[in-house]
């Protein structure tokens, strides 16, 4: 178990989260990587007073290292680590090393992890690929759904770029969404060097409920991500512009977040946000390291 608190209730599930204040009240959470509070740099003293709900005492010393950002320029307000510089965030080798059905089939828990969840079809492959700059290496598919192993993929021989299964694709019945459920959260569990989660959210359409409730759900999960809006170069016809899809999603979090989760906003045929994402898995890596 690592240092953050990990206190997963068995009826959590992507469509009956808890209430608004519990996961104002968790929301600082999410950005924490699984280090020692004295791996942390600077403060959180606003949040000094009030309940956090499912919280252990290390979890609650933790939320010292966040410092809150003034509001930035598109006026929403972001929770930020104060972060190492970025090293070694150039990608010069990548190559799948296997897919896996169970958590216990997975490669040895000795790297720092970085796991894609998202919508299917959201363009985790293309990701994949984008950030390693190799169109073969994550197989690309216009049938959603198609991911429904554990793949991972090694970067430069020292850490893992993690592609999770799927969620909310229409054909999936009951059963398939809680065999997600449970997969996906005995992996988050079990992993002791998963740093965090990228949360994919589709730009090219407007906000989706089973996207915000995921975020929510890994909120309550108590596990670290960020959020990484994906297709910005692509628009589709008779959908709003992908700036004010974007947008709306954050506003939509706003109502019951104080601060939002870091996010990216990426296009994996432009390459636009690859290396902002690189140097962030890159600082996070290092203050990974350094708390070992």
């Amino acid at each position: 178990m690592s240092c953050l608190a990990k206190s997963y209730d068995a009826g959590i599930s992507l469509s009956n989260t808890n209430s608004s204040s519990s996961i104002i009240n968790l929301s600082l959470i999410v950005f924490m990587s699984r280090i020692p509070s004295n791996a942390l740099l600077g403060s959180a003293s606003s949040y000094a007073a009030g309940p956090w709900p499912r919280v252990q005492s290390s979890t609650f010393r933790l939320r010292r290292a966040f410092r809150l950002a003034a509001s930035s320029s598109d006026m929403f307000k972001y929770i930020q680590l104060d972060l190492p510089p970025p090293l070694n965030s150039n990608v010069r080798k990548a190559e799948f090393i296997k897919s896996s059905t169970q958590i216990d089939d997975c490669p040895p828990d000795k790297l720092p992890e970085f796991a894609l969840i998202g919508r299917s079809n959201v363009g985790k492959s293309s990701l994949i690929n984008s950030l390693t700059r190799n169109d073969k290496l994550a197989k690309v598919s216009k049938e959603p759904g198609m991911t429904k192993l554990i793949n991972h993929y090694l970067i430069n021989d020292c850490w893992y770029l993690v592609d999770l299964p799927g969620y909310g694709f229409a054909k999936a019945g009951k059963s398939s969404r809680e065999e997600w459920l449970t997969f996906t959260k005995n992996f988050f569990i079990k992993r002791e060097n998963l740093v965090s989660v990228f949360l994919l959210i589709d730009s090219s359409v407007p906000p989706q409920e089973v996207d915000k409730d995921c975020a929510n759900w890994l909120a309550e999960c108590e596990v670290p991500f960020c959020i990484v809006f994906t297709k910005t170069d692509n628009r589709k016809k008779e959908m709003p512009a992908n700036a004010q899809n974007i947008r709306a999603f954050k506003q939509l979090m706003s109502e019951e977040w104080e601060e939002l989760p870091r996010c990216f906003e990426t296009s994996s045929r432009t390459g636009a946000g690859r290396s902002e994402l690189l140097g962030y898995v890159a600082s996070l890596r290092e203050l990974h390291l350094r708390s070992t």
